[in-house]
């Protein structure tokens, strides 16, 4: 297994840890660390650029971050969005990452076509899913939960590296 997939496996791991840990009305709560967002809210975002990535470019060699489905679902209730994470690393083992795939984005309502490949793309859904893990410990730890979350819970790969060599 490539380094990506295993880093992959890894934040989707994180993901469904918490994810079991976390309770209906704590996953929903409004956080005001968090502007007003919730949990749900970041762990559906995270959830939906994996889905992205691998819906949309099961159908053509297009991915638009924008169409996402922005289910609901995922932002309340944490056991439907385990599942989805289950299938999320089900689907992912099985990508062509050398694949060249187009992304669509708009800019001040111009389009954009840029380049890319699955490999890339599914760097962006770690690093991006990264991101707003950070900003669940912060919610986590907002809410006093007990449980504590693994130390490198929501630390960019290279800040894991630089803590390393620092330490």
């Amino acid at each position: 297994m490539s380094a990506l997939l295993r880093a992959t496996n890894q934040v989707l791991t994180d993901g469904r840890n918490y994810l079991a840990r976390i309770d209906d009305e704590g996953y929903r709560e409004s956080i005001s660390l968090l502007s007003g967002s919730t949990i749900g809210q970041h762990t559906r975002h995270w959830i939906e650029f994996f889905q992205c990535l691998l819906v949309q470019t099961a159908e053509s060699n297009t991915l638009d971050y924008d169409r996402r489905v922005r289910d609901k679902r995922l932002e309340t209730d944490p056991v439907f969005a385990s599942i989805i994470v289950d299938q999320i690393e089900d689907r992912v083992n099985d990508l062509d990452l050398s694949r060249h795939i187009t992304l669509k984005t708009c800019l001040e309502e111009n389009p954009l076509h840029i380049q890319t490949s699955m490999e890339r793309e599914l760097w962006y859904a770690v690093e991006h899913a990264i991101h707003h893990l950070a900003l669940v410990k912060v919610g986590w730890q907002s809410l006093g939960y007990l449980a504590e979350l693994p130390v490198d819970f929501g630390y960019a790969y290279s800040t894991r590296r630089h803590m390393a060599t620092t330490h």
